[in-house]
């Protein structure tokens, strides 16, 4: 029996779901379950993942939210350890799922990666913090790409009373109840650029900023910090992408 769940939420995900599929295919560790939470794809999403011949459930709904069918598959799972992977991303590493399940059995309750980002199937790296105390402030842990045990599930499943920022959330939760966060430096998750939370950042942000704000983050930092990203964001992605193209 597998200790591991892979989950994969999906809708309409053939244009890049091929090149994540791949990645976890050429992984060192194979003995995982894929559960994939599909919203009801209308295009040929399903069909690409069956050809892979992972050991696979389907999850399909009518066009369930993203975070009803993560929670859907894990009420379903039964393994020690499950990971959140994106449709739209890539596994850097042939050995990361190994390299992370091993910072679980040294004694972490969650495994991050480093990451990096995707743009026209172009990788880069992005700038790292490991130290997960201003976790309150910054969201230095992806949402995505971690293994966590699933022992952590105790204390809820992921909220559906935000957009944006859901993960954001059940991590923040789980930190400040005490549960130890370790990070891998060797292997990275690139996440494409162009995302939901890209392409409404101001969102992304302000739900961020709730949150914070929840746990009990200094106001004036918290705003300070909300104008800070909102500036960085539009002069990365919405000046500079401008420019390029005059």
């Amino acid at each position: 029996m597998s200790d591991l769940t892979v989950i994969l939420p999906t809708k309409n995900s053939e244009k890049n779901i091929d090149i994540l599929l791949k990645s976890l295919k050429e992984q060192d560790f194979q003995d995982f379950y894929l559960y994939v939470a599909d919203g009801s794809s209308k295009d040929n999403t399903i069909e690409i993942i069956k050809k892979y011949d992972f050991n696979l459930s389907i999850i399909s709904t009518t066009d369930i939210s993203a975070e009803d069918g993560i929670n859907k598959c894990l009420r379903k799972i039964n393994t020690k350890y499950f990971c959140l992977l994106n449709s739209d991303d890539k596994l850097g590493q042939k050995n990361y799922l190994s390299a992370l399940l091993s910072e679980l059995k040294q004694g972490a309750d969650i495994a991050f990666s480093n990451f990096g980002s995707l743009l026209n199937n172009v990788e880069r790296i992005v700038e790292q913090k490991d130290d997960f105390s201003s976790l309150i402030y910054h969201n230095i842990a992806p949402d995505i790409g971690w293994i966590a045990k699933s022992s952590v599930l105790k204390e809820g499943l992921f909220p559906e009373n935000y957009k944006l920022a859901t993960a954001y959330l059940f991590l923040l939760r789980l930190y400040n109840k005490g549960y130890i966060f370790k990070r891998h430096k060797d292997v990275y998750y690139y996440f494409r650029i162009g995302g939901n939370s890209y392409k409404d950042a101001f969102l992304a942000y302000t739900e961020q900023k709730d949150i914070c704000l929840k746990f009990g983050a200094n106001k004036l930092l918290v705003y300070i910090i909300l104008f800070r990203n909102l500036i960085k964001f539009f002069i990365k992605h919405r000046l500079l992408g401008f420019l390029n193209k005059i």
